[in-house]
């Protein structure tokens, strides 16, 4: 039964937050061919030389780090995108929110036998890596850079406080594709691993172990990222850029762009500057209202250039009180047949329509 504290909880919101997306026609795309005159007698016909498949981002802020835990990746402004193009994790949401294996091969489940819950109350998850994986300079990813990365967050002194994984009390690697974590007690989301990021032992551990109190200062953090992802950090110009080239040892695949560039432009005009003049491919959301973004739109009809609007994973909401002996007044919400009638009264498509200008979902239900 709700108590008195959670009288004002989960009352769903109308007001949809949006991701904006502005993705010019030409980004990444191959160049075309010119006409050409045939050679000439006795040449060779050399392949053409391939011009550079560059993709420029605009993100509003600038991250401070790579990391997950040290430092601040907020969700505003695009700063956290940058980290998922130079870093993997053992799993990654999707489209829809679900988390999927990245590094990982599986998640933990009950059904493998690798998700245990025991009779004390407290449980146990394993996790398959896949093999061949590399960092960027070529050393492979194993699953004792787990349990150096989990002994790292739990130490007060080198890392994180605010962010140690409290409730997973030891980390062990029986090989090196096998990472086993114990937990205190029953935690529904540790297949989601959010605590669990992959830092590189042989970087990492020799500072750890000499120098704890400037541990989180180490440039691995900022400029001299070297993570397992798609791309790797080859410049970092603070206030300015960072530029990004692909890592050719990816275990998914050789990545299809050469360089990737991230722009840090800290104004929503110079955004739209710079979309609308060619000097960025693509803006990151979220980083554009919605009066910008549809205002792009409209220049941009009819060149193929695309405005991209997606519901936020941001979740805002109130709930009513439905005890009578707290609820006010005492035959108005906590009703039944009282919020039937509000729920049916409501308009909500001239609700988005004019809130969002139409382009967020119909709040029918949360």
């Amino acid at each position: 039964m709700e108590t008195h504290a959670a009288a004002l909880r989960r009352w769903t919101r109308f007001a949809t937050t949006l991701f904006v997306g502005l993705i010019t026609l030409s980004a990444c795309a191959a160049p075309q061919s010119q006409p050409s005159s045939a050679p000439a007698s006795g040449a060779t016909n050399a392949p053409e030389a391939r011009a550079p498949k560059v993709l420029t981002l605009g993100i509003l802020r600038e991250p401070k780090t790579l990391v997950g835990v040290i430092g601040s990746l907020p969700r505003t402004g695009g700063a956290h995108n940058p980290r998922f193009i130079a870093h993997n994790l053992l799993v990654a949401p999707d489209e829809h929110g679900a988390y999927q294996p990245q590094l990982a091969s599986a998640k933990p489940s009950v059904e493998a036998g690798t998700w245990q819950v025991n009779p004390d109350g407290s449980m146990d998850t394993t996790w398959k890596l896949r093999p061949n994986v590399l960092w960027h300079d070529g050393t492979p990813f194993t699953a004792s850079d787990l349990v150096f990365s989990f002994d790292a967050k739990k130490d007060p002194i080198a890392c994180c406080p605010a962010g140690r994984p409290e409730l997973m009390q030891s980390a062990s690697a029986p090989d090196p594709l096998t990472f086993v974590i114990h937990w205190s007690q029953v935690n529904a989301d540790a297949d989601q691993a959010q605590e669990i990021e992959p830092w590189p032992r042989h970087i990492l551990e020799p500072l750890f172990l000499g120098d704890k109190e400037g541990f989180v200062n180490s440039p691995w953090f900022t400029s001299a990222f070297v993570g397992l992802g798609p791309y790797r950090l080859v410049r970092w110009d603070q206030g300015s850029l960072m530029e990004l080239a692909r890592f050719d040892g990816y275990f998914r695949g050789r990545p299809p762009l050469d360089t990737v560039i991230v722009r840090f432009l800290d104004d929503p005009n110079a955004l739209v500057a710079g979309i609308l003049s060619g000097a960025v491919d693509a803006v990151l959301s979220p980083a554009l209202s919605v009066d910008t973004a549809l205002e792009v739109r409209q220049r941009w009809e009819g060149t193929g250039n695309e405005v991209r609007f997606s519901p936020g994973d941001n979740f805002e909401n109130i709930q009513i009180q439905y005890r009578p002996d707290y609820a006010r007044p005492t035959n108005g919400l906590a009703v039944k047949q009282v919020r039937q009638a509000f729920f049916q009264a409501i308009d909500r498509q001239t609700l988005v329509d004019v809130v969002s200008h139409g382009v967020s979902p119909v709040a029918d239900s949360w």
